[in-house]
């Protein structure tokens, strides 16, 4: 995967500033399941180039039936705000129209982790 020494900064800050480190699979974002992410977990988007976007996991599913996901776009008009995959995705593909989510991975912070 081609990557940006920006995307790869942006990554390693959030992960970082929450005590997180990835600990599960890429998926696409068709494949994520109802009830797939806990309340608490960070949900990173990628795109073709690296990192794209990072959300917090409510634990609870939109009416969609995707989970719930807090977006802390940084775009302080319309957010932050509560969607689900298909809308993060979606304004994605709006700032950037030849780029679409590709992959999502999520990192449990450490003060989730029993122990």
């Amino acid at each position: 995967m081609l990557t940006s020494k920006k995307n790869i900064e942006a990554n390693d800050f959030w992960l970082a500033f929450c005590d997180a480190k990835l600990d599960k699979e890429a998926i696409r974002p068709s494949e994520v399941k109802p009830g797939q992410f806990s309340r608490g977990d960070l949900v990173v988007f990628y795109k073709y180039n690296g990192f794209a976007h990072v959300a917090i996991a409510t634990g609870r599913s939109a009416e969609s039936g995707s989970p719930s996901l807090y977006s802390l776009w940084h775009n302080r008009e319309t957010h932050p705000i509560i969607d689900d995959i298909a809308g993060i995705c979606a304004h994605a593909k709006s700032a950037d129209k030849d780029h679409p989510i590709e992959t999502i991975r999520t990192a449990t912070p450490a003060w989730y982790l029993p122990g």
